[in-house]
C-alpha cells in the first residue's frame, strides 16, 4: 500500500487553514523518527551514489563480459534506489512535516506513480540479478557468444523496466488531490476519499437520529 499519509488524515479534515493546520497538527514520536530516518537517509544515500558511481567507472573499464552484464544490471538497481533516496524521502519527509501536499494534482499522480515504479523496478532488478548468478554458477565452463550475451541482457533490462512501468501505471488513476472543505490539501487515494466521505455520512447519519430521539423524548 502506497498511500502514505500521516496519522491523522481521517481526522484531521475539518474546516482548516494552514496557520491552525500548523498548529493542531503534532507529530507522533514514531512519526517523528520516520522523518528522522527520511533525512539521513536522504544525506547518506548522496555519498553512496557518489561511491557507487565511482566504483561502477572503474569496474566498467574491464573487458569481462560477465561482469559487464552484471553491472548493466546494478545500474538499473541503483537508479531504482535513486529514486527511493532522493524522491520518495524527501518529499515525505516534508509532507509528514507539514501535513501539506503542495505538488497539486498533476504532481499527485507522477509522486505516486514515480515511489511505486521505483520500489517494483527494485524487486525486479534483485530478482534479475539473483537468476544471473544462478545461470552463471551453473553454466561456469559454458562460453557464449558476446552477440548473444548482449541481446540476453537487453532483453532482460527491458522486461524488468516494463514490467515495473505496468504495475505503476494504476497509481495515475487511483490517486488524487483531495480538498477537504476547502482546504488541507493531500495526496490521496479514491479508496481512501469513498472511506473519508462514508465515515462522514455515517456520522452525520448518527447524529441526525440521535437528534430526533431526544426530540421524540421531549414530545412524550
Amino acid at each position: 500500500d502506497y498511500d502514505l499519509l500521516p496519522p491523522p488524515f481521517n481526522s484531521f479534515f475539518s474546516e482548516t487553514t494552514m496557520e491552525e493546520a500548523e498548529e493542531e497538527y503534532e507529530l507522533s514520536l514514531a512519526y517523528q523518527i520516520e522523518r528522522t530516518m527520511y533525512g539521513v537517509a536522504s544525506v547518506l544515500g548522496f555519498f553512496a551514489a557518489l561511491y557507487t558511481i565511482c566504483k561502477f567507472r572503474r569496474c566498467y573499464k574491464k573487458n569481462l563480459d560477465v561482469a559487464a552484464r552484471l553491472i548493466s544490471y546494478k545500474i538499473s538497481l541503483s537508479v531504482a534506489d535513486a529514486l527511493i533516496l532522493f524522491v520518495c524521502a524527501p518529499i515525505q519527509l516534508v509532507w509528514i512535516t507539514t501535513f501539506w501536499w503542495y505538488g497539486g494534482g498533476i504532481l499527485c499522480r507522477v509522486y505516486k506513480f514515480t515511489v511505486t515504479f521505483a520500489f517494483y523496478l527494485t524487486g525486479n532488478m534483485q530478482v534479475l540479478i539473483a537468476f544471473d548468478r544462478l545461470i552463471t554458477m551453473t553454466h561456469l565452463n559454458e562460453v557464449r557468444a558476446k552477440g548473444a550475451t548482449d541481446y540476453n541482457t537487453r532483453f532482460f533490462l527491458f522486461l524488468a523496466w516494463i514490467l515495473a512501468f505496468l504495475a505503476s501505471l494504476p497509481q495515475l488513476f487511483i490517486f488524487k488531490l483531495v480538498f477537504h472543505n476547502g482546504e488541507a490539501p493531500q495526496c490521496t487515494s479514491i479508496w481512501n476519499e469513498y472511506a473519508v466521505r462514508y465515515e462522514k455520512e455515517h456520522d452525520r447519519l448518527v447524529e441526525t437520529l440521535g437528534y430526533e430521539e431526544d426530540n421524540a423524548t421531549v414530545c412524550h
